[in-house]
């Protein structure tokens, strides 16, 4: 059993308050549309992985992918009703790389394990949704090179998809980092264990 002061079950108020940010920028993301300077800059990734490893252990897993999607029913600019079967494997992907960010929350990842992990899970998003729309948008030839073509060059007339990639690396990252940030300031003043730069493996 975890210790009231135990790194399992400590809350964290700097990193929480910074999720409750993020999922408020989200609403002005959504309502930005196609007028977003940055598409795709945004810390979806971060918020599932890296937010569900510094969460307290209590919280279910889904709690931060729950919240995001709540806030996509409600607010009108969502693509959730336009196209929910994309938004399905959208989900899909936010809630898998949550459910690992709290799996490997109790092996000490460290800084650089959790960076690591929410650049992977940014990564597999950018190809499983690219995927997706090579699947499913009649532009894209149904062979290797089509497949290719909607993870770099995408639809002509339109912007490449290799910079959905950029924004979304550099989104995550930054964001990931401030969370890191904001907990180890916190565990500092607290006078507690702080996240390592690189965590010890267990057995």
């Amino acid at each position: 059993m975890s210790s009231p002061s135990s790194p399992s079950s400590r809350t964290y108020w700097a990193p929480l308050a910074l999720l409750a940010f993020a999922l408020v920028w989200r609403v002005f993301k959504l309502n930005l549309g196609a007028a977003d300077p940055l598409p795709n800059f945004a810390p979806w990734m971060a918020l599932a992985f890296a937010g569900a490893a510094l969460a307290p252990r209590s919280w279910p897993f889904w709690i931060i992918p729950a919240a995001m999607l709540l806030i996509d029913a409600v607010t009108p600019a969502s693509m959730l009703w336009a196209a929910p079967l994309y938004v399905a494997v959208v989900y899909g992907c936010i809630f898998l790389a949550a459910m690992a960010g709290q799996a490997l929350s109790g092996r000490n990842l460290g800084v650089l394990g959790t960076l690591g992990g929410t650049v992977l899970c940014s990564l597999g998003f950018y190809v499983v949704t690219n995927t997706f729309s090579w699947i499913t948008d009649p532009t894209y030839a149904k062979t290797a090179m089509g497949w290719w073509q909607a993870l770099t060059i995408g639809v002509p007339g339109f912007p490449p998809t290799w910079t959905f990639l950029r924004n979304a690396l550099l989104g995550d990252t930054f964001f990931a980092v401030l969370l890191l940030i904001a907990h180890n300031a916190e565990a500092m003043v607290r006078q507690q264990p702080r996240l390592p730069w690189v965590g010890a493996a267990r057995a």
